[in-house]
């Protein structure tokens, strides 16, 4: 874990920071459960974007583009950027319009480990075409 003094670039975007910092920079970032602004600085965008990352995809559950944007939308008015920002940080993957969390969920094993493990146990022994859930029937 890095002190809060120190950053390492190529350390994985997934590791922690010194949390001191993380809160410091959470509060700076987040106002009343509003992302006020994304940092340009890459050390504060990983902490906001890990954050944000809870927030948005807090399982290995596939989530519709549409949904996703709707998740991000209660935190900041720029879903577009947030959710390029997650994909490109490889702490989400994109599926034509489907997402899902690519790291692990603290303390559990990868998030694609979690999807397969629950893959099929739904009872119903089919699949929909793309996995995905969105709280309401696909149109």
């Amino acid at each position: 874990m890095p002190s809060s003094d120190t950053f390492d670039p190529d350390a994985p975007i997934t590791e922690p920071d010194d949390p001191r910092y993380e809160a410091r920079v959470i509060r700076a970032f987040v106002r009343k459960d509003r992302l006020i602004s994304i940092p340009a600085r890459e050390r504060k965008r990983r902490v906001i974007l890990r954050f944000l990352l809870d927030q948005v995809l807090p399982d290995a559950s596939p989530v519709l583009e549409r949904d996703l944007n709707l998740r991000i939308m209660r935190w900041n008015p720029d879903p577009s950027a947030l959710r390029r920002f997650l994909v490109e940080a490889k702490l989400a993957q994109r599926d034509g319009g489907v997402y899902r969390r690519a790291v692990p969920i603290s303390g559990g094993p990868p998030a694609n480990d979690q999807a397969d493990n629950h893959a099929g146990t739904s009872g119903s022994g089919t699949t929909s075409g793309s996995g995905a859930t969105s709280g309401s029937s696909a149109t």
